[in-house]
């Protein structure tokens, strides 16, 4: 059997190793498969995108693609992008069994039952990277060019837990795992009910991190009641470092180490980017280039999953940004949790590929100093 090896880092070379040494070896390495590897060869075998996997019709010279990466997530989102482009002869290496060493290849030289066909894992509900939920739009944060739009939210709205509960335990029968859990605005800490929310997270999702996405100006007066929930489930803080946030960060983590709770901060945050576009340009390049950003904020509402937070946040600004989407173009560009028919891979394959609603996402880097004041509609604006 000829492959090729999915994953051009450590865990890839042990397996290329393996395969090298063995003296029996059946199995023969043509080429790496790698979207983040600049080099054009490795251990003297060539290197190609997945992209370029494509284009140039490699598969014709392979017998199978073998992705080795240790985190099950990103494993499991690289067989997902081969299935979704019609390859199907995807093993993977076990994943989390680089640091053990994971024999490869059995006495006669054939793969041992840690590399498994893909349709061997199928049964096995997927682990997706992130997610997240917003519980309010409001925010006590002003900021101009708020990615969130918060600062055009006038009126404190809050999520309903019901509706929460019913999205999580839809989710929970497609997916295994969630790594990061974020709940987020506008100001989550703003939201009475935080508590509870996080409890329900931990419900359906026990071994995901729960991180609360806040500017961190309300910790130090954090109730109890959600301090004891952080402390009971896996939870920490994700502080974005504006500067009246940097101005009582002293306070803020002092708080923090005296009550042990996990956290983490940005650096110091002095500029927004310009978000949107509306030029009708690429769907593609705009996906493309948002892939490692935007498009890993995978965000839960009303009994459904986006690609990306922003599409229900755009149609509910709508009339403020003069532009027009149709509810029927809305739900088409998210995946119905409630539908039976999809699983946790479909939902896998939906993160791979942009939708009509990338449409509205700008292909370009425009930064602008951060502010606090009167919003304008061009401050999101990078045409």
């Amino acid at each position: 059997m000829q492959i090729a090896i999915y994953g051009a880092g450590n865990y890839g070379r042990y397996v290329l190793d393996e395969v090298k040494s063995h003296e029996c070896a059946k199995v023969t390495v043509a080429f790496w498969i790698d979207n983040y590897v600049e080099m054009q060869e490795i251990c003297g075998l060539p290197v190609y995108t997945e992209e370029r996997f494509f284009i140039a019709h490699k598969f014709h010279e392979i017998d199978a693609v073998v992705i080795a990466m240790d985190r099950r997530s990103i494993a499991y989102a690289a067989a997902a992008s081969l299935l979704e482009r019609g390859y199907k002869q995807v093993y993977l290496v076990w994943p989390g069994g680089f640091m053990p060493k994971v024999p490869v290849l059995n006495e006669k030289g054939e793969f041992t039952p840690f590399v498994k066909l893909h349709n061997l894992y199928k049964e096995l509900k997927p682990i997706i990277p992130h997610v997240e939920v917003s519980v309010t739009n409001y925010c006590n944060l002003k900021c101009k060019r708020c990615g969130n739009f918060s600062n055009l939210v006038t009126e404190m709205d809050y999520l309903d837990l019901d509706v929460l509960e019913r999205d999580l335990e839809q989710l929970s029968k497609k997916v295994k795992n969630i790594e990061t859990f974020s709940l987020l605005g506008g100001e989550p800490l703003l939201y009475p009910q935080l508590d509870n929310c996080i409890a329900l997270v931990g419900k359906y999702f026990p071994k995901a991190y729960i991180q609360i996405v806040t500017n961190g100006l309300l910790i130090p007066d954090i109730p109890s009641n959600l301090i004891e929930a952080m402390k009971h489930y896996y939870t920490g803080f994700y502080i974005s470092q504006y500067a009246p946030t940097r101005n009582n960060l002293h306070n803020i983590v002092e708080f923090l180490e005296k009550e042990h709770i996990r956290y983490e901060i940005t650096p110091p945050r002095t500029t927004f980017r310009k978000l949107l576009s509306f030029k009708d340009d690429d769907i593609e390049r705009a996906y493309e280039y948002n892939a490692s950003d935007q498009c890993t904020c995978h965000v839960i509402d009303k009994g459904r999953i986006y690609l990306c937070s922003n599409f229900p946040r755009l149609y509910a600004m709508q009339d403020y940004f003069d532009i027009h989407i149709e509810e029927k173009e809305l739900k088409e560009n998210a995946i119905d949790l409630f539908d039976d028919k999809i699983d946790g891979w479909d939902i896998m394959y939906y993160f791979t590929k942009p939708t009509s609603l990338c449409r509205f996402c700008s292909p370009k880097d425009l930064w602008i100093p951060w502010e606090t004041g009167k919003p304008e509609r061009d401050d999101w604006i990078a045409d």
